[in-house]
């Protein structure tokens, strides 16, 4: 390796590691009025205003709305606004819930009460208020909901009016909301979402986007398009628009042939399903010389319920064959009924030692075997993986 060399590898390595430093010196960021984004670190006093200092500043500064737009604190996770309320002179920071075409904020307030008991002994108690605030578009003014202080009634007049006006041009999700007839806090953050991106809520949004990685699907002719992609709540489908000018379209067997959902961490492969007619997308779960597939069917409901739920596998290029049907909960497959477990047994047989580690995982009270047989088939493909790069049997 000649000096050269050495110095290009030298000069990226400390680039890298100056890089990383400055991302730990400077986690936060400021959204200027003209739009800039600048890293920095945030202090967030007890009393007072918050202040920032970037890389090119002595000592902290202000906050000040009349420079800074928007500002994101890493500690929190939150990123905050300064928007005018109900028309006041003077703007104030608040942190999104949601963020899109209905913005939704909130803030969380301090009421105090004294309670006198027997005549003699006085208790102050205290309790945090949420108040929530909404606007359309990029409008910088918002309008309190305030509705913690009315009575019930009140209450879902002044929402049900509200959020309709907000509504309207989305005659869809304006017909659910008035149809549901629910108008506490998180019933009308999952309404605000469903309306902003189509998908149902599951509740990490908070303003930030939490995706792992870009969005893509591969076409019949296997060109790679990177593109925005959501699961629609109101047909049960997933779509892709290439770019923002587009409109969103249905992924078929026509435009892809397969796709990943960047916000569900999702892979989806496009192939014959046992008892259904032509090529279905599945999850992909596990892929390998043992492959793991799941469809689950679609909810036409706001909040997640259990579903009809069902895992395939293949081995090779062999065909698909069911091995489990079950109900499918957030973050949980929990096996109502065995298909073909022998199947899944054939497919790892010829890893005898992780076939009988498999089966007294199986055993274990209270075991996710839905879970077992992931892991299994997990540690199977990268047994196999490693053989073949070794030259093992």
């Amino acid at each position: 390796m000649n000096k050269k060399t050495l110095s290009t590898i030298f000069f990226i390595l400390t680039t890298l590691v100056s890089i990383g430093a400055q991302a730990q010196d400077y986690p936060d960021y400021v959204i200027t009025i003209k739009g800039d984004s600048i890293p920095c670190r945030i202090l967030e006093p007890l009393f007072g205003d918050g202040r920032y200092k970037d890389s090119t500043m002595k000592k902290f500064e202000l906050i000040r709305s009349d420079r800074i737009k928007e500002c994101y604190m890493s500690a929190y996770n939150r990123l905050y606004r300064a928007v005018y309320i109900d028309n006041g002179k003077l703007p104030t920071y608040l942190p999104y819930a949601e963020k899109g075409k209905i913005n939704l904020y909130y803030r969380v307030d301090t009421s105090s009460n004294k309670i006198t008991q027997f005549g003699t002994n006085t208790t102050t108690m205290s309790r945090a208020v949420v108040r929530w605030f909404a606007g359309k578009d990029s409008a910088d003014y918002v309008h309190d909901l305030n509705v913690v202080f009315l009575s019930a009634t009140k209450t879902k007049k002044r929402m049900k009016s509200a959020f309709a006006l907000l509504l309207k041009d989305n005659p869809q999700v304006l017909n659910k909301f008035i149809t549901d007839d629910k108008y506490d806090f998180e019933e009308v953050e999952k309404i605000v979402h469903l309306y902003n991106t189509g998908e149902a809520y599951d509740g990490t949004y908070h303003g930030t986007e939490h995706y792992s990685g870009r969005s893509y699907l591969v076409t019949p002719k296997n060109d790679t398009v990177f593109c925005s992609i959501k699961n629609d709540y109101f047909t049960g489908k997933y779509m892709f628009k290439p770019t923002k000018s587009n409109d969103f379209t249905v992924i078929d067997s026509a435009n892809a042939r397969e796709f990943f959902s960047a916000r569900d961490t999702a892979h989806f492969t496009l192939i014959n399903v046992p008892g259904m007619p032509g090529k279905t997308f599945l999850k992909q779960l596990e892929k390998g010389k043992v492959n793991l597939y799941q469809k689950t069917d679609v909810s036409t409901t706001l909040t997640v319920k259990s579903l009809p739920s069902f895992l395939y596998i293949s081995k090779g290029d062999a065909p698909l064959t069911p091995i489990m049907s079950g109900m499918y909960f957030p973050r949980h497959f929990d096996v109502r009924k065995y298909v073909q477990l022998k199947v899944f047994f054939n497919a790892i047989a010829d890893n005898p030692g992780l076939s009988v580690a498999c089966k007294n995982a199986f055993n274990v009270p209270e075991a996710d075997k839905a879970e077992v047989m992931r892991s299994t088939i997990k540690s199977y493909n990268m047994v196999s993986l490693s053989n073949n790069e070794t030259g093992k049997q």
